[in-house]
């Protein structure tokens, strides 16, 4: 918790004048609200010498330009009692991501299924809030049918069928620049590759159950992955590349965005990955990634959606009366 509030806290002030975090009486401050040990922790993840850095970074390879940003392992670089910002994507990228690299360095089993577990039900609440009937995985075996491997989730908006599988993985980080379709196979056999099998498994019992309904599968993944469908890391022949059923590959980010403007009255839920699916049969028209039909009307929403905000803004409010000077009682 006090984690999450001076991440709040050091994004703001990269906004506006991000010395401030670093002033003195702004650290002491923060002891006096939050306790001196768990601040210092905090910083100690923030401000790395300049020593570990370079020892973090002496390995180059080929690939690194595909990797994030390398120095989000040490957003501020402290040397010679001076410090040195390297910007707010790093620092977003650190802040961001700290949760899901710490359960992905674990070897703890348990550590890694309860965050897929917690990560899971967050897609599921977003969803319910489309208005639509979603499906939860003993559901869709139930209502389908469905025998061996099963998806996620089920949104059942109208004529169509949107089937969802969570995979919680930030996937960019050992993925290399220039591997081939195999490599990529190799590298998300236990993501990726294995939602669109349980997709496509599924897909055949809804097609059978319900043959007019137009049906589209979507993997839903913790980071970006620059690809919109899978077939775009798998195929190994040109030939093969458009398939005439793609698997698509959507962030939680993106599809928070896409559930806000469901919300707000200006799409269907399954319009969206109907709309995405014309348009790759229109070479003029047709888009790199599936997030990018966010930039387009009538996909447009704010960058915060308001479903979003609603669940901080009680951790806000109460950052703001802590951050608030204690008052005296006087006796009377």
């Amino acid at each position: 918790r006090v984690r999450r509030t001076l991440t709040t806290l050091f994004r703001q002030h990269s906004l506006e004048d991000i010395s401030r975090v670093v002033a003195a009486d702004y650290r002491v401050g923060l002891w006096k609200m939050f306790g001196k040990k768990p601040v210092e922790r905090f910083y100690q993840t923030m401000l790395v010498p300049r020593e570990v850095t370079a020892q973090q970074m002496r390995e180059v390879s080929p690939d690194e330009w595909f990797q994030p940003n390398l120095l989000y392992r040490s957003p501020f670089t402290s040397f010679n009692k001076m410090w040195f910002f390297w910007g707010r994507c790093g620092l977003d990228r650190n802040l961001g991501y700290a949760l899901s690299d710490i359960v992905g360095r674990s070897e703890n089993n348990g550590v890694r299924q309860a965050f897929e577990k917690l990560f899971e039900a967050y897609v599921g609440r977003s969803l319910a809030l489309t208005g639509v009937e979603v499906l939860g995985e003993n559901e869709v075996r139930a209502r389908f049918a469905v025998e061996g491997q099963c998806c996620d989730f089920a949104v059942l908006d109208g004529a169509g069928v949107v089937l969802l599988e969570v995979k919680n993985k930030a996937l960019t980080h050992t993925l290399p620049a220039n591997g081939t379709a195999r490599d990529y196979a190799s590298r998300l056999s236990a993501t990726v590759r294995k939602a669109d099998g349980q997709l496509r498994n599924v897909e055949a019992f809804v097609r059978k159950a319900r043959p007019e309904t137009t049906v589209h599968k979507v993997v839903i993944t913790y980071g970006d992955l620059f690809a919109s469908e899978t077939d775009q890391l798998f195929t190994t022949s040109a030939d093969q590349f458009a398939s005439d059923s793609p698997t698509y590959i959507l962030s939680v980010d993106h599809l928070d965005r896409l559930v806000e403007v469901v919300r707000r009255g200006q799409c269907r839920f399954a319009s969206f990955f109907e709309d995405y699916t014309q348009r790759r049969r229109q070479p003029e028209r047709r888009l790199l990634l599936l997030s990018e039909l966010l930039n387009e009307e009538p996909y447009l929403g704010p960058d915060l959606p308001a479903h979003l905000y609603d669940i901080y803004e009680q951790f806000y409010e109460k950052l703001a009366e802590r951050a608030q000077p204690k008052q005296k009682v006087v006796a009377t």
